[in-house]
């Protein structure tokens, strides 16, 4: 089990699901969101239309929109995954045990593996139907 979860408040919680052991910072948004346990959002984070698994974190001034995140998966700081403006209904995915570099932004319909590093990233932009997926052999992960 885990504890309860810890909501700050100046933070803001929308019609959204948020599990045992959440740590949402003061300043993090969290709108029509499914949140597992074990997940921390740091502060100016904002998490709208996503499903974010188990033991996630998410760092300062992130924003991830319209996207589902897999357990495990650490999202840098300043980091933009997905797109909730677009007419388009695409939803960005990301795999488990993934590491997100910092400033990297995923359009909304990109895809991440699971496992991948930020070595893996070519550049910081992963443009709508792009896939992106580990360079390591499976002995290494």
């Amino acid at each position: 089990e885990r504890p309860p979860a810890i909501i700050h408040r100046n933070s803001e919680v929308i019609d959204s699901l948020i599990c045992d052991g959440v740590q949402i910072e003061s300043g993090a948004q969290v709108i029509r969101s499914v949140i597992a346990p074990g997940v921390v959002i740091r502060s100016g984070c904002r998490v709208e239309e996503s499903i974010v698994l188990t033991d996630t974190e998410l760092e300062q001034e992130t924003s991830v929109l319209r996207s589902v995140l897999d357990k495990r998966v650490a999202v840098r700081a300043g980091t933009t995954i997905g797109d909730c403006r677009s007419d388009s209904l695409a939803i960005t995915m990301i795999g488990r045990e993934t590491e997100i570099p910092a400033g990297t932004t995923i359009e909304a319909g990109g895809q991440v593996g699971a496992f991948v590093i930020p070595t893996d990233f070519s550049s910081r932009l992963v443009k709508t139907g792009e896939q992106i997926q580990t360079r390591r052999l499976p002995y290494e992960i």
